[in-house]
């Protein structure tokens, strides 16, 4: 049971590299994440979905577009693969509970800036407001939800932390 589920959340975190993927091309250039369909960048040739599937659309083309043949960037399958091991890393950490939705939403924050800070030199500031969002989202839910904070945890320490960091 434990390996079906691990399979199926590396999967899932397969599935969103994916996304990141398209994220990490437009938001830097300023470009809908949602429209046109993702397309082959050499040829622009709007990709099927077949050509879609994480990893293995690079594996089974050898890392060409199908289209062109052009090469395609090692980029995408290291983000798809990140991201599944991540999301295995966060699951085996918290298993399925609201920490592990908080903590994959900000892990998955953090590794679409890094690629984009990488590829451009540039953070973009919607993504450190998401980031940021989700970041106060999981501090409410711990101080107004969660008993410990009762139960003598530190429940101050991420304060001390954004007022250190914030100058």
């Amino acid at each position: 049971m434990q390996t079906a589920v691990i399979l199926l959340i590396f999967i899932l975190g397969l599935v969103l590299g994916s996304f990141f993927n398209v994220v990490i091309c437009r938001v830097p250039e300023k470009k809908s994440i949602i429209k046109p369909r993702s397309a082959c960048p050499s040829c622009g040739t709007a990709l099927k979905p077949k050509d879609l599937v994480p990893v293995f659309s690079f594996l089974f083309q050898k890392g060409r577009c199908r289209y062109c043949k052009s090469p395609i960037s090692m980029q995408y399958l290291i983000v798809e693969l990140t991201s599944g091991l991540m999301f295995i890393a966060v699951y085996l950490r918290y298993g399925i509970t609201p920490e592990f939705f908080f903590a994959g939403y900000l892990m998955s924050i953090l590794l679409i800036v890094f690629f984009i800070d990488l590829k451009h030199m540039i953070i973009p500031n919607g993504l450190v407001l998401v980031g940021i969002a989700g970041g106060l989202a999981f501090f409410a839910m711990r101080f107004f939800y969660n008993d410990s904070i009762l139960d003598g945890e530190k429940w101050y320490s991420p304060l001390i932390g954004i007022a250190a960091v914030s100058g």
